[in-house]
């Protein structure tokens, strides 16, 4: 099976889309808090310039309980 990093880092950043459209979080920053980037460095996911690492993805699924097979597939729901 092959990874689609891309694919997975775009579900990464429609979390940030969705938290803050739920109003769970207010700012890019302190979404960044939690998955321990900093804001400029998130813009280049959003980009599509880099790939979300796993500490990255397990701190969303910690913090935020995304679930992990959503983010891995795109199959399930996002939370």
């Amino acid at each position: 099976m092959k990874i689609n990093e891309q694919a997975i880092t775009e579900r990464f950043v429609s979390v940030y889309y969705e938290l803050k459209s739920q109003s769970i979080i207010d700012t890019k920053r302190e979404f960044c808090k939690h998955i321990l980037i900093t804001p400029s460095n998130f813009i280049f996911l959003e980009k599509g310039e880099r790939y979300c690492n796993i500490g990255q993805m397990c701190a969303i699924v910690n913090h935020w309980k995304v679930n992990p097979n959503w983010l891995m597939t795109g199959k399930g729901s996002m939370f």
